[in-house]
């Protein structure tokens, strides 16, 4: 096994070979499995082991085992001892979910304090097809049929490709200690249902079972990996950038066939995985808008705008002509002869300090230059094909509760410096 795993990390994991990486270590027969062979092949690694305090004496001895061998091999060990009940109870979530985000966020965090660029997990073939199997029974797409990545966001996985049989093997050859976890024989758990009443029946009746597991697998990652490549064809073609959104035409994604398929794939990593939400969104009139954790998708005429979620900020601001930096705009007084959209030229007489900074409220008017009479912000702002995004981004500077300048788009005659003026002010604003 150990020549198999070296031609892998060569072939695999050459990063592995010139820099240093975080190694998690439960005390189970794989992880320990793993750090037995990078000792071996004198690898340099830092070690890591979670206490979840979910298992009683078990998690104890577990550490123990951990510490022992780190002490013999002289690798540098870190331990954390985590009240995980505690952390389900105000997340309100499942007991798995929560042991995996508290490991990997200590071991992201660990990671940047060691300024180490690699994790390694010690997940096996068998985990792997476990995996699939859950996926499949709760519906999944490419991404879920193919498991777990061999590689992903620094996650390295060189075991994936080696059975628990050869695992096993190897640790009694070689005289790896290592702890077994009691609740894997319990079949409270979906994984462990499948474990110990599905994959060890089923290995029995088919010898070839993982070695053609192995190439669907392969398989469908080529699939996928087309799919992946066509779709990054597609948004490059078809997601257009624009200041701090993305437009996509309406009528290019009703093109697509199969839609639901393209929709879900297309927009999954902005959060929305709601084909029917997408489907109704793309049908809908202007001002639908669907939401997720990190993401707007607003239907404006022909397009979806799609833009990133801002933390909320404050919606007025007070500028006194001096201060700088104290709003999202960025004022201060010019004396220039060349004006662009960013700049502003008024009669200083007709101000009053300090300027108000704000966003557009309903009832808004102004005296636009170089157009006769009033008109509302909002009217202002259709005939001028603002979307909602650009609409809810847009400051007002203000003066005496008075439009002065729609930054950056049209400034208020009221205010303009004219030929009798006696005092003129240049502003110049920047984003």
């Amino acid at each position: 096994m150990i020549k198999e795993f070296q031609r892998i990390i060569l072939n695999e994991f050459i990063e592995l070979k010139t820099s240093k990486f975080l190694l998690a270590v439960s005390g189970g027969i794989d992880s320990m499995v793993l750090a037995n062979l990078f000792y071996k092949l004198k690898y340099n690694f830092e070690m890591a082991h979670c206490n979840f305090n979910l298992r009683g004496d078990d998690n104890i001895k577990d550490e123990l085992l951990v510490k022992k061998f780190a002490n013999q091999k002289e690798i540098k060990l870190s331990i954390k001892k985590f009240e995980t009940l505690n952390y389900v109870e105000s997340k309100k979530i499942s007991i798995q979910i929560a042991a995996r985000e508290l490991r990997y966020q200590w071991f992201f965090d660990l990671m940047k304090t060691d300024k180490i660029k690699y994790l390694v997990t010690a997940h096996n073939l068998n985990d792997q097809f476990e995996t699939i199997l859950i996926n499949i029974s709760r519906g999944t797409g490419f991404d879920g049929i193919t498991g777990m990545n061999y590689k992903s966001n620094k996650i390295f996985r060189p075991l994936i490709s080696f059975t628990r049989s050869q695992i096993e093997k190897y640790a009694i050859e070689n005289k790896v200690d290592w702890r077994e976890d009691s609740s894997n024989l319990s079949n409270k758990y979906l994984r462990n249902f499948i474990r110990n009443n599905i994959l060890k029946k089923w290995m029995k009746y088919d010898n070839d079972l993982f070695i053609n597991f192995k190439t669907t697998v392969k398989n469908l990652n080529l699939a996928k990996d087309v799919l992946k490549n066509n779709l990054i064809n597609w948004k490059k073609n078809n997601f257009k950038k624009n200041e701090n959104f993305i437009i996509i035409s309406t009528n290019e994604l009703s093109k697509l066939n199969p839609l639901n398929f393209f929709l879900f794939e297309l927009f999954k990593d902005y959060g929305f995985k709601n084909t029917k939400d997408l489907v109704n969104i793309l049908e809908s009139n202007s001002g639908k808008k669907l939401i997720s954790d990190t993401h707007i998708l607003l239907k404006d005429r022909n397009q979806l705008i799609l833009q990133k979620k801002e933390k909320s900020q404050k919606n007025q601001f007070y500028w006194d002509g001096f201060s700088k930096d104290l709003s999202p705009l960025n004022l201060k007084i010019v004396k220039s002869d060349s004006y662009d959209r960013n700049h502003i030229v008024l009669d200083n007489d007709k101000l009053k300090f300090p300027l108000e900074i704000r966003k557009w409220k309903n009832g808004d008017y102004f005296y636009p230059d170089g157009i006769e009479g009033k008109k509302k912000v909002s009217k202002y702002y259709k005939d001028s094909k603002l979307n909602l995004f650009q609409k809810e981004a847009q400051w007002l500077l203000c003066s005496n509760n008075k439009i002065v300048w729609i930054v950056g788009l049209r400034g208020d005659r009221r205010f303009k410096f004219k030929s009798n003026s006696k005092n003129k002010i240049i502003i110049k604003c920047t984003v």
